[in-house]
């Protein structure tokens, strides 16, 4: 008896001896590995077990962090039944008094059979499981005494703390990592959208976001898809060929993208073929209105190895297009600005030429004998009416009223080819059927079909009143007789410049003292009142017929006020809404 005494004192100093020891191990904050195998190669010492394993939880597998007499694997899953059978036990677990949990004995029967596993007991601090030491039967296939039980649950609770203590500072160091990269990251994203934010060309901006998207994500690559038609399609930064990126751009992947879902894959063999990485992340650049295209980063960087987008990298990218998405509307805002302002800059001109083709009522000729007012409202900018007073001696002087197809700048600019014309050809000399058929052959030659232009054009001998008139396709003008008596002026052909082939009829009358001539276009007679009743041409007549008697000036202002009404538009001086509106008398004193 006294010599187990001694012995069991011995075992206990050596244990306190080996607490000692592999507390200095532990204080002195060597790894999780040093620990373990000081663990076990105190544990072989003290409690004389033959062999051993130390596992220690990492994620959802154990690693074998020491190992003693015998060659093990390296890592084994932790499948849920498993893990919480684990943590379902209590203390120490020896085989010599039951059989181990159903679950516990597969894991040891599959990965440790031939160690003929005596002990089990979890490394567990603070209800954490850190993870799980195995140990088989002493020297000579020994029982473990109660001292040896103690002892190595004491030794067990020790390293425990230890690790769960180096655990703990680890994910400290990795979390304070994670911020300062993060904040890092933020920064140099505020960064980034300061720089994009600042106006640029559209190349420049596209290059400074792939190269900040490498910069932020840790990616080898970084490409810019644009959007054409609801398709990505490829751009010059993408660096491969048009084959190799075609299937990529026609994917499932692809379509996602523009259908503004976020897209992240670890290893696809089109992204591969086309970006030169299986692992890569799409993010749609996008505002409310407007998909601009796709970018994408591709092959994350990693220390020695290829790692995968997260959902950290998700954001970061997502924030990155959406700054890229709003820069490139602004591009495109700005674009159309300075277009806009080029095109009313273009229209002023052409306003400004306009008002020089066609006179105001002052810039009509003065003719003796002849009252003559005229005037030109366009409903744009610049309109398709043209009306003109030529003189043409002392003689006679010729007179046009057209109305061009279409309005704005298209029909303005065939004003000034009708101006010239006419101006050229009566000014020839030529007879007024032989002007009519030039001018048609010139607009037939030098305007596409669908322009053309209606028109009554007419010479007027000054002493005798002799007037010839053609009515090209135009609203027949009114001739007002001082009489109150009132004639229509029809003769004539087709529009000028719709068929190359059209002849021509001159109608030839006489404007006697007090005889008058009326020539409107159709935004007189088609003005349309709110309720949408047309003005027609019975209500002009109806107010020649009161108006017969005054000037050529008060005869046009007087229409025109009532048609201002028609429209619920008294009180403007402006042009009309509906159509360009023009009006010409010519009245013989």
């Amino acid at each position: 008896m006294p010599d187990n005494i001694e012995i069991q004192r011995d075992k206990s100093l050596l244990c306190l001896e080996s607490l000692a020891e592999l507390g200095e191990t532990v204080t002195s904050g060597d790894s999780p590995s040093r620990i373990s195998k000081e663990m076990l190669h105190i544990l072989m010492g003290t409690v004389g077990a033959t062999r051993s394993v130390l596992l220690l939880v990492d994620g959802d597998h154990f690693k074998v962090s020491a190992a003693r007499g015998i060659d093990v694997g390296k890592r084994y899953r932790i499948h849920r039944v498993l893990k919480d059978c684990i943590e379902s036990i209590n203390g120490i677990l020896q085989r010599s008094d039951g059989a181990f949990p159903e679950p516990l004995e597969d894991f040891i029967s599959r990965y440790f059979g031939t160690l003929a596993i005596e002990i089990v007991t979890p490394l567990r601090a603070q209800h954490r499981i850190m993870g799980m030491l195995l140990l088989s039967k002493r020297f000579l296939g020994q029982d473990y005494s109660d001292v040896d039980i103690r002892m190595l649950n004491a030794i067990c609770r020790h390293v425990s703390v230890a690790l769960l203590n180096f655990s703990l500072r680890q994910e400290a160091r990795d979390a304070n990592f994670k911020l300062s990269w993060k904040v890092l990251q933020l920064e140099a994203l505020h960064d980034l959208s300061l720089s994009v934010a600042a106006f640029k060309p559209r190349n420049e901006l596209i290059h400074e976001v792939l190269d900040g998207a490498m910069g932020l994500l840790d990616a080898r690559k970084s490409v810019f898809f644009p959007a054409d038609g609801g398709k990505l399609r490829p751009d010059k930064t993408h660096g491969a060929g048009h084959e190799a990126v075609t299937p990529f751009l026609t994917s499932q992947h692809a379509q996602r993208i523009i259908d503004g879902k976020t897209v992240r894959l670890k290893n696809s063999p089109i992204a591969r073929t086309a970006l030169g990485f299986g692992s890569f992340l799409g993010v749609p650049v996008q505002t409310a209105q407007d998909v601009y295209g796709a970018l994408i980063v591709a092959g994350k960087e990693s220390t020695g190895s290829s790692a995968y987008f997260g959902i950290e990298d998700e954001k970061l990218l997502e924030a990155l297009a959406t700054q890229a998405a709003v820069a490139l509307e602004n591009i495109e805002l700005h674009a159309r600005r300075v277009t806009q302002e080029r095109l009313e800059r273009e229209l002023e001109t052409a306003a400004a030429i306009q008002k020089r083709i066609v006179p105001q009522p002052e810039d009509l000729p003065s003719i003796d004998g002849y009252d003559i007012y005229g005037r030109n409202y366009p409903c744009r900018a610049v309109g398709g009416d043209y009306f003109d007073v030529i003189p043409l001696g002392d003689e006679s002087f010729a007179f046009v009223l057209c109305d061009v197809s279409g309005k704005g700048l298209p029909a303005a600019l065939l004003v000034s080819t009708l101006q010239a014309t006419f101006h050229s050809l009566f000014r020839s000399g030529c007879d007024l059927t032989d002007v009519a058929l030039r001018a048609n052959r010139i607009l037939c030659r030098n305007t596409p079909p669908e322009r053309y232009a209606t028109g009554c054009i007419g010479i007027i001998d000054i002493h005798r009143g002799t007037m010839q008139t053609v009515n090209a396709g135009h609203n027949q003008p009114f001739v007002i007789r001082s009489s109150g008596d009132m004639e229509r002026l029809s003769t004539g052909g087709l529009c000028f410049g719709m068929f190359d082939f059209s002849s021509y009829e001159c109608d030839e009358r006489v404007l006697n003292s007090g005889d008058s001539i009326y020539l409107f276009t159709d935004g007189v007679s088609e003005a349309f009142s709110p309720d949408d009743e047309e003005f027609d041409e019975d209500r002009i007549e109806a107010e020649i017929s009161r108006l017969q008697n005054q000037s050529a000036k008060d005869l046009n202002l007087g229409i025109e006020r009532v048609v201002r009404s028609w429209v619920g538009d008294p009180d403007s001086t402006s042009g009309f809404d509906h159509d360009d509106f023009t009006q010409l008398s010519i009245r013989r004193l």
